[in-house]
């Protein structure tokens, strides 16, 4: 029936536009999380750095 038609294309358009909010998402989350680990890593070579530096000068 027509009815039937129309649900099964909405109930397709909400799930494709779900899965491109998840994909999104996920996108963001990794983005996110790449940024913090390149933070984080250029933190701790700052760190090994001054440590390093500083066992030098003494």
């Amino acid at each position: 029936s027509l009815s039937d038609l129309t649900y099964r294309s909405n109930y397709f358009t909400a799930h494709v536009t779900n899965f491109e909010e998840m994909i999104l998402t996920i996108f963001g989350n990794l983005s996110l999380l790449i940024t913090y680990l390149l933070t984080l890593n250029s933190g701790c070579g700052n760190h090994l750095g001054s440590t390093i530096t500083v066992k030098r000068t003494t």
